[in-house]
């Protein structure tokens, strides 16, 4: 609501600017929508918040590589998964399709899984890019893409959401160079928590 109107989006920059809105709170679809503003204006002031400045991510990446070494417990970290994941991922049955499955990660080096989940634009996964289309009729959408008829496009966003556009309602579509997976999840997991998850990512059989 706040973004269907230029009066209320400056009210939205206002308070992600004193963080009584915190940014990790805006989704992919709404930052999206801030940063590429018709406003030439809210362009600017939403590049400034919400773009981290170069080796911002690469700092965060060292300061969680301390989860590594810590004593983990599973059990912890399928809450984490629960709580966090689950809305775009799926491992051992639950969860949703919007990102892959990370039953296909749970042999790769934690390190690595580590830098993935921290910095997710740098190593998007081939067939989870995130589409933007620009409907005809007014607005956009975003999200995976989850297939495609003569007649419509199907994209899946997070908690297994599904928008199904008719071919006729699309004026433009292409793939994003972000990921639909937050870049700011240190805002809702800590190191303990992480190296809970990274426990039960690799771990659990």
């Amino acid at each position: 609501m706040l973004l269907a109107d230029p009066g209320r989006t400056r009210l939205l920059l206002a308070a992600l600017k004193d963080r009584s809105v915190p940014a990790w709170t805006l989704s992919f679809g709404h930052k999206r929508d801030l940063l590429m503003n018709e406003d030439a204006d809210v362009r600017t002031e939403a590049h400034a918040l919400l773009e981290e400045k170069a080796g911002e991510r690469e700092q965060v990446l060292k300061r969680y590589e301390a989860a590594l070494d810590r004593p983990a417990d599973a059990a912890r970290g399928e809450q984490v998964f629960r709580n966090v994941c689950a809305k775009c991922h799926r491992f051992q049955g639950y969860g949703s399709e919007v990102g892959p499955d990370l039953g296909t990660v749970r042999n790769r080096a934690a390190s690595l899984l580590l830098k993935d989940i921290l910095i997710p634009s740098q190593s998007i996964a081939q067939g989870y890019e995130s589409y933007v289309v620009e409907r005809a009729s007014g607005g956009t959408e975003e999200g995976v893409l989850a297939g495609q008829t003569p007649t419509t496009i199907v994209l899946h966003r997070e908690g297994g959401q599904e928008t199904v556009i008719p071919r006729g309602d699309v004026r433009r579509m292409y793939v994003s160079q972000l990921s639909a997976m937050p870049a700011d999840l240190e805002q809702q997991v800590s190191e303990q928590q992480m190296a809970d998850l990274l426990e039960y990512l690799t771990k659990v059989r």
